[in-house]
């Protein structure tokens, strides 16, 4: 029997990242995130929120969360306060207070402009 080449595309991928989340495997999650590139494929919003909360849930990750929130700025997707929240619980979860208070800033920003 011939075997078939499974293509992976954004949905399966985002599936394969709250997997890693379910897991406790943040880090496998955030390298899955990040070979999308490289996979061809384009993230959308699921895909970034699942690999925030991934992160959130590592509680070591504040600042890769932040990472991945600017680049969120890059792409012509728009931020959601739900966004904002995961990477603030991020924030939260890695004693990060400091950047907390600056994201709850510029999601204020956004939100009013």
């Amino acid at each position: 029997m011939l075997e078939a080449e499974i293509q992976p595309d954004v949905v399966s991928s985002t599936a394969a990242i709250i997997a890693y989340q379910q897991c406790s495997q943040w880090n496998m999650a955030l390298q899955l995130f990040d070979n999308f590139p490289r996979a061809q494929l384009k993230p959308d919003l699921r895909s970034f929120h699942a690999t925030l909360r991934a992160l959130a849930d590592g509680q070591h990750c504040g600042m890769d969360a932040l990472q991945l929130l600017q680049s969120l700025d890059s792409t012509r997707l728009q931020l959601t306060p739900l966004t904002y929240d995961i990477a603030i619980c991020s924030c939260e979860s890695s004693g990060q207070w400091q950047e907390e208070r600056k994201t709850k800033k510029n999601m204020l920003k956004a939100v009013r402009s």
